[in-house]
């Protein structure tokens, strides 16, 4: 529920003194919005640490629905998303969200008081997410 621990093991690796200052031994942030809506991040991102962005896919075809019958059931369900779509998913993006409104639909889901206590636990978390948001890579100019 929080990325504290994140933030913290950032810090500290951040603060270490051979790291400082090259950006290719500088810990890296990524963000899921990022990923999703920027494939030039996700190719800088596997220059930076040596893999290969040919392998990269963004786009695939959806597999067939006789394919998807011989999959067990409870590993579809895990990817079933993944194996439906024919790339990556633009409504999954985090960025619409507005926690106003997923409380609202927090509150039908699972009642008042529960709700609540996600708000809470949203808002205190949104002070790391911020800074490390900040810190995230972005695209080298």
């Amino acid at each position: 529920m929080t990325i504290r621990w994140s933030r913290m093991m950032y810090d500290w690796y951040d603060k270490q003194p051979d790291h400082k200052h090259d950006m290719n031994r500088r810990p890296i942030v990524l963000d899921a919005d990022d990923i999703m809506t920027a494939p030039e991040i996700v190719i800088q991102y596997c220059n930076f640490v040596g893999l290969d962005p040919s392998k990269l896919k963004f786009n695939w075809k959806p597999m067939e629905s006789d394919e998807l019958e011989n999959i067990d059931p409870e590993f579809l369900r895990m990817k079933d998303t993944l194996h439906t779509s024919d790339g990556v998913r633009q409504d999954k993006v985090a960025a619409r969200l507005v926690l106003e409104k997923e409380a609202v639909k927090w509150r039908q889901e699972f009642g008042d008081a529960e709700a609540a206590r996600l708000v809470k636990w949203v808002q205190a978390a949104m002070p790391d997410y911020d800074y490390m948001w900040a810190r995230r890579l972005t695209l080298l100019n």
